[in-house]
């Protein structure tokens, strides 16, 4: 009776860990991954691992300098141009702006909008720059 009751006990205390958020199932289990690395990021590109590459800058940021093959879509037109340049909703997007603030918004408003799989440069074209990773001017 003892063990059962130890057994009992344990079950119950492991239970109120998780459920307190104390003990959690797994590290990043309920939160979807919106950034990723420069580093990270160029080695999918290289290994042709993103559909399509997104800047979400303004044409005259984009003209100065940007990520070779990204196609132009501003912040401002996302949600206007986004299905006739991404009709496979499952597609593996890479966003980013200048600093990473807007392409993360990009990806909020891309993942609402039933693309799951889109992700931000962490850092955008400074990070990706400051790297250096390709670019096209």
């Amino acid at each position: 009776m003892g063990k059962k009751l130890a057994m009992f006990c344990g079950v119950v205390l492991i239970c109120n860990l998780i459920l307190f958020g104390i003990l959690p199932i797994s590290a990043d289990a309920d939160q979807e991954m919106l950034e990723i690395s420069a580093d990270e990021a160029a080695e999918r590109v290289v290994n042709g691992r993103f559909d399509v590459i997104l800047d979400v800058k303004q044409p005259e940021e984009y003209k100065l300098l940007h990520i070779p093959g990204a196609v132009p879509t501003p912040l401002n037109t996302l949600k206007e141009g986004v299905r006739e340049k991404l009709s496979n909703p499952a597609a593996s997007i890479l966003v980013y702006c200048s600093d990473g603030s807007r392409s993360l918004e990009a990806v909020k408003i891309l993942k609402d909008m039933g693309y799951p799989n889109a992700i931000s440069l962490e850092g955008g074209m400074a990070a990706w720059d400051e790297k250096g990773y390709p670019v096209a001017k």
